[in-house]
């Protein structure tokens, strides 16, 4: 994603849409919030100002939530802010009803976003319908994507497999969608429970081979490991911020270790 998630700014927040799986609404509300073009200029400038030259992420829940403010507001203004400059790229994640609204994606284009983000999810009705996934619902997602490909806009697509109503065909059929609709970047996630997990407060004594587990994953994880930065860093917050929880996160740690090296040696 080269560096995109590096620099970044926000236009709204809050999404019209109730995906069961999303935890964006309970958090923020189905309203979309947005800054007005002064702040947003404000925050690029600011970028600038400190020497970022590269592509800037809008981390917006789904950018095109309010189309008006978008249509008579921020498009226009950054179009003016691009005038007299190299070209800023932009980057954003919206929902599939983009592909409704030409005038919308060509005033993107102008204003310099090159690629979208696009929660697919599922090509299966009965997946959509099950995590109350509407605006993808009776849709032509393939001829969707192409509308917006066709705008001038990467289309990188976000994938869930796990769904109820999900058989053992839905791996091929995720694969067709994304050959067909030419996702150049799909991103395929397992659907799991949010993580509410409130581990009980247990007193145990700790035991010789937990103690040389932990000798061992300071050795292979913390000192030869390509994650060691990170392995010590989780440790470091979990001993300032939750330190009841540091032999789970210990446990955690291990267990992604393993999960890469399985990855590696299966050539994934």
């Amino acid at each position: 994603m080269d560096r995109y998630a590096s620099m970044s700014v926000q236009f709204s927040r809050g999404c019209p849409f109730d995906c069961e799986f999303c935890n964006v609404t309970a958090m923020f509300g189905h309203r979309p919030r947005t800054k007005t073009p002064d702040q947003v200029i404000a925050e690029l400038d600011g970028l600038c100002r400190a020497g970022w030259r590269g592509a800037v992420f809008f981390v917006d829940d789904n950018f095109i939530g309010n189309k008006r403010a978008l249509k008579e507001e921020l498009l226009p203004t950054l179009i003016q802010w691009q005038k007299g400059r190299r070209g800023t790229a932009f980057y954003t994640e919206a929902s599939i009803n983009l592909a409704d609204d030409a005038e919308l994606m060509r005033l993107m284009v102008e204003a310099g976003f090159n690629k979208v983000f696009v929660g697919i999810e599922t090509p299966e009705e009965a997946g959509l319908a099950e995590c109350n996934k509407r605006q993808n619902q009776k849709r032509n997602l393939i001829a969707d994507v192409k509308r917006i490909q066709r705008a001038g806009l990467e289309v990188q697509g976000g994938f869930i497999i796990g769904f109820d109503s999900d058989t053992p065909t839905i791996f091929a059929r995720q694969i067709e969608f994304i050959q067909k609709s030419g996702i150049v970047t799909a991103m395929v996630g397992l659907l799991q429970a949010l993580r509410e997990y409130q581990p009980p407060k247990l007193s145990c004594s700790l035991s010789w081979s937990n103690f040389m587990a932990f000798l061992r994953a300071n050795l292979r994880l913390g000192i030869f490991g390509r994650e060691r930065f990170q392995y010590w860093g989780l440790l470091l917050w979990t001993s300032f911020h939750r330190p009841t929880l540091f032999p789970l996160a210990v446990t955690l740690a291990i267990y992604g270790h393993h999960f890469r090296r399985t990855c590696r040696v299966l050539g994934l």
